[in-house]
């Protein structure tokens, strides 16, 4: 569901790019059901307060695009009204402080939405940036999908910060590995207008081109071998290869 270790080479390349960006573990765990071995799969870390605590973070709002109004035209052109919502809707309705941060929240990612607010007043700019350069270091496409972002509101800064989500990193030949994804999506492209926002991005390319030239690939090639052998250590092809 998630291209196996995708999306764990992905956190991993924030992470040694010193980025500071909230990611859910990925754990590959052993699973046995009702006595029925299932094998080795993967488990993915949900978006909830136990998230932002392994991440450091305070607890706060974790939010999302809901489809508000949908409408398509003659020429079968879609227009969609999106808003925002909180996760976890009963844990922050009953904490008086949450609740709080929650109307403040939705209204600054509605402002932004509405163009009435520019996207440095929204999100933490730097952590967007470097978020945004990773995105299009691996051609990750997907992760910039309206329904697949996902926001940390930090209650100290009063702005959203980046979680990865669903970026479906894949090997596969895509045309979307030949160019940079966030300057082809609607929500990406405004907030890559914001020059201040625009000014972090290319600060983390740039990081990332050095650490490149450095010895990003091979460690992430040492952490993957590490993870595959995790991975296929329960397959009878692996065994056999060995």
């Amino acid at each position: 569901m998630r291209i196996h270790q995708g999306p764990s080479l992905f956190s991993k390349t924030m992470e040694l790019a010193d980025f500071d960006i909230i990611a859910p573990k990925n754990m590959p765990v052993r699973v046995v059901l009702n006595g029925v071995d299932w094998g080795t799969m993967f488990v993915e870390q949900a978006f909830s307060q136990s998230l932002l605590a392994v991440n450091d973070r305070t607890e706060g709002l974790i939010t999302r695009l809901d489809i508000h109004e949908q409408t398509q035209n003659s020429a079968g052109e879609i227009t969609r009204v999106l808003k925002p919502r909180e996760l976890q809707r009963g844990t922050i309705l009953g904490n008086p402080a949450l609740s709080q941060q929650r109307q403040i929240a939705l209204a600054l990612l509605d402002d932004f939405l509405n163009k009435k607010r520019p996207a440095s007043d929204v999100f933490d700019a730097k952590k967007m940036g470097q978020y945004l350069a990773t995105v299009d270091l691996w051609g990750a496409w997907h992760a910039l999908t309206w329904n697949n972002w996902r926001w940390y509101y930090n209650p100290h800064l009063a702005k959203f910060e980046p979680i990865q989500s669903d970026v479906a990193v894949t090997p596969a030949k895509h045309h979307w590995l030949m160019t940079p994804p966030s300057h082809d999506f609607a929500l990406s492209k405004a907030m890559l207008d914001d020059p201040i926002l625009r000014s972090h991005y290319d600060i983390a390319k740039q990081t990332l081109i050095e650490r490149i030239n450095q010895n990003l690939i091979p460690e992430l090639q040492a952490y993957e071998q590490t993870l595959l052998n995790k991975l296929h250590g329960d397959s009878l092809y692996w065994h056999l290869l060995i």
